[in-house]
């Protein structure tokens, strides 16, 4: 059984006609390579494969993808916050681009109904979320270049999120514990 719009991913021209449609309509812009657009969102549990008989999925992408929003997301931060220190900088990037959040924003984006799957993700925990955002900044990456690649991110994720409010939030417990006691030893040192 294919979840989302599974039934985008067979021969059928029409249904083929809708994805595109679905996608362009999402990016604001027209894709040409759609078969790199289907590979970004293709789930490995389909075990689909290409004409040379190779499996395709969104991995690849999505490790592209994942480097590819670390960097634009790096560069934001670094151009917006001159006062803040390496640490504080890698801190506000990690809470930006956490599993959490990419899997929320993919979500609110409707990746999941796009994506070609074995497995249902209904869920706006479900991974398959975040990968699938990763893997689509991939293919954009890839078909469009960098800066339409940046503008894509800017306006899907940057301009939706609140950067007050996750630079607020605490990454995890051990981490603050973390931190917090190494501000004890520090003090403790210097006295």
């Amino acid at each position: 059984m294919l979840f989302g719009l599974g039934k985008f991913f067979n021969s059928n021209k029409n249904a083929d006609k809708k994805f595109i449609s679905n996608l362009n309509s999402l990016l604001g812009f027209k894709i040409k390579d759609t078969l790199l657009f289907k590979k970004a969102f293709t789930h490995s549990s389909t075990n689909l494969k290409d004409k040379h008989g190779s499996v395709y999925n969104y991995e690849r992408l999505e490790f592209l993808g994942d480097s590819i929003l670390g960097t634009i997301i790096s560069d934001h931060i670094y151009s917006n916050y001159s006062n803040y220190d390496e640490g504080e900088l890698t801190k506000l990037r990690s809470k930006i681009i956490n599993r959490e959040s990419l899997n929320k924003i993919g979500f609110s984006l409707k990746l999941n109904e796009l994506v070609n799957s074995s497995i249902k993700v209904d869920r706006s925990s479900d991974d398959i979320n975040g990968n699938l955002l990763e893997a689509l900044i991939g293919a954009i990456y890839v078909e469009k270049g960098f800066k339409i690649c940046q503008n894509f991110v800017m306006k899907k994720i940057i301009n939706n999120i609140n950067l007050n409010i996750i630079n607020k939030s605490i990454i995890s417990f051990k981490v603050s514990q973390i931190e917090w006691s190494q501000n004890i030893i520090k003090k403790k040192k210097f006295k």
